[in-house]
């Protein structure tokens, strides 16, 4: 038999009820956050870009943390909906059980009543048979009163009609001893068949009371049937509001990330252009990208390798594993390996300015990052055919390659004699 633990499931039930509030909240939260979107777009055009990129981009983890909380809370209705189901289809299941034993109980009254009837019957057949021994037992007295007066009065000379007398009395006597039994045998199977009849009745009394107790539960069971029926249905509701709501909120996580993306796209052109206005300004201003001495310098010989070769920047030896810096702001277009030149970093400033830098190793950049003057890029590596430690510096304007020195502040680097002459 199903019992109800009625507390904890009439408090789970009023929880599945507040769903709804929850979907209703989250949808009215989503339409501020939307507002919000395409307000500050406005209200920050003043900003600095790179305070608006941060704005939004602590906008998105809001979203995204409140998309994960829905999706939290969706998992957790459906959970619920699998709970209900499961508990519906229990309590429909008990509910036929609960009408399959009262037909069963039904069938039980049924045989209990024709059973009463049959005793009944019995009793009346007892009763009958018992009136008729105790009328012949009766008759059979009367005769024995009268054999018995007639004795006194017989004659001694009638000696034949006394033994028939007595032979007649005893035979009398025999039938009245017999009648006496049926008697005793009849009332003891009346007591029986009343005390079968008094067992039934109580049967039939504990089967009522057992069928009435299975009907309100039964009752109880339809009445908890149909709450839960009520809550599933407003439960897959809320469902259906969980869903709108995270379809609404991924359009704006899509384009707030999208907003993110074209404010980071002219946050770089913006570093660019404020990096260099006119390359031509920074001439003679530049500052080394590592202290130390020219040991080849830019031209078309270079006299590490005793032959002519062009040099299209310069090689600075430098002490014991130097830090390498940038030499004015702007964007790693690359970081990595190239051939000949181990680690190589190339820094995009601007109106057709880029920098190179070879022979490094541990870079600190990484490919599209916006660097500051004297940001760090890597570290020198040793040159064995410099014998020591050194770094390649190259300059470029509009796709070629120019004297690093030109650029570089005067007497920034000291040179070596026999670093080799442009030409």
């Amino acid at each position: 038999m199903h019992h109800l633990p009625r507390a904890p499931r009439r408090r789970r039930a009023l929880a599945v009820l507040g769903w709804a509030a929850l979907g209703l909240a989250a949808l009215l939260l989503a339409a501020p956050v939307a507002a919000q979107d395409e307000q500050s777009v406005g209200q920050s055009v003043e900003q600095p870009i790179d305070q608006r990129i941060l704005d939004k981009k602590n906008q998105l983890k809001q979203l995204q943390y409140e998309r994960e909380q829905i999706r939290l809370r969706l998992s957790k209705a459906q959970d619920d909906e699998q709970a209900l189901s499961q508990e519906i289809e229990s309590l429909s299941n008990d509910i036929r059980a609960s009408r399959r034993r009262v037909r069963d109980m039904q069938r039980e009254r049924d045989a209990l009543a024709a059973t009463l009837e049959q005793q009944d019957a019995e009793l009346q057949t007892l009763d009958a048979d018992i009136a008729a021994n105790r009328a012949r037992m009766t008759q059979r007295l009367a005769r024995l009163y009268r054999f018995s007066k007639a004795r006194e009065h017989a004659s001694l000379f009638a000696l034949a009609r006394y033994k028939t007398f007595f032979k007649d009395s005893a035979y009398l006597s025999l039938l009245k001893r017999r009648d006496e039994a049926a008697v005793a045998e009849h009332v003891r199977l009346k007591a029986e068949v009343q005390e079968k009849r008094r067992a039934v009745q109580d049967n039939l009394a504990e089967l009522a009371r057992l069928r009435q107790s299975l009907l309100d539960e039964m009752d109880t069971l339809r009445e908890r049937e149909t709450a839960l029926k009520a809550s599933l249905q407003e439960l897959r509701g809320n469902q259906g509001i969980y869903n709108a709501y995270l379809a609404d909120l991924q359009g704006v996580l899509e384009r707030m990330e999208t907003a993110i993306a074209g404010l980071e796209q002219r946050s770089r052109e913006a570093a660019l252009g404020e990096a260099v206005e006119d390359p031509e300004t920074l001439r003679g201003k530049l500052p080394p990208p590592v202290a130390g001495q020219v040991v080849a310098k830019f031209g078309r010989r270079d006299p590490r390798y005793s032959l002519e070769k062009f040099q299209r920047g310069m090689v600075i030896r430098t002490g014991e594993e130097a830090a390498v810096t940038a030499v004015a702001p702007g964007r790693v277009v690359h970081a990595g390996p190239f051939r000949g030149y181990q680690e190589l970093v190339v820094l995009d400033h601007g109106k057709g300015l880029f920098t190179v830098y070879g022979h490094l190793t541990e870079l600190r950049v990484q490919r599209d990052a916006r660097v500051a003057a004297g940001a760090r890029l890597g570290t020198a590596t040793y040159q064995p055919i410099d014998g020591g430690y050194s770094v390649y510096f190259e300059l470029r304007l509009n796709g070629k390659p120019d004297d690093p020195l030109n650029w570089l502040q005067p007497g920034a680097l000291a040179s070596d004699p026999q670093a080799g002459l442009a030409q």
